[in-house]
């Protein structure tokens, strides 16, 4: 059978699709967040979809879209910590201190769609230099570390980080901007 044509057995679909939409939405900022806990993409992705099917299983126990972003952090968060302990914490999570000073910016978050997101930072890395662009895609897409990076461009990997940390501020305040003003104009 065609995987298009492959039916599909959830019968409340029809009800539950504006809360699987409304997390789809929010999928960059989900990602970022469990990464941020778990410091690793692939495991990011994965937890991310196990987050979707979580929703969709618990979508009763949400009390409406106003507490979904932080219903989805704490769910988040359990299934992060879960799968840390069970990989043995070979990737050492972010202390609870630095998950508590996080959590004022998580919130301001909550505000900006993940869409608007999405479209500032991709407006935002198109502004950035070739090169800039390129170091970045090596050291976030393509998972070298920095001791590879340095090696690979023939740079000492201080400098390599000055550089990094540099496009990443520059990123950060872009996106900001970019976020301000479309929420400003739909306001």
């Amino acid at each position: 059978m065609d995987v298009a044509t492959y039916p599909l057995s959830v019968p409340s679909l029809d009800q539950e699709q504006p809360l699987l939409r409304a997390v789809l939405s929010e999928r960059v900022k989900l990602v970022a967040f469990l990464r941020s806990i778990v410091r690793r993409r692939d495991m990011a992705e994965d937890l991310f979809q196990d987050l979707c099917v979580l929703v969709l299983q618990k979508a009763d126990q949400i009390p409406d879209m106003a507490h979904l972003p932080a219903w989805l952090r704490t769910a988040a968060r359990q299934l992060a910590m879960n799968a840390l302990r069970k990989h043995g914490n070979r990737n050492l999570p972010l202390g609870e201190k630095v998950s508590e000073l996080m959590e004022p910016h998580w919130r301001t978050m909550d505000a900006a769609s993940g869409t608007s997101m999405s479209d500032a930072l991709e407006a935002c890395l198109a502004a950035l230099s070739e090169p800039s662009r390129q170091l970045l895609k090596k050291k976030h897409a393509d998972g070298f570390t920095g001791q590879e990076l340095s090696r690979q461009l023939g740079r000492p990997v201080g400098s390599l980080y000055t550089t990094l940390s540099r496009i990443h501020k520059k990123l950060a305040e872009c996106i900001l901007r970019r976020v301000a003003s479309a929420r400003g104009s739909h306001a």
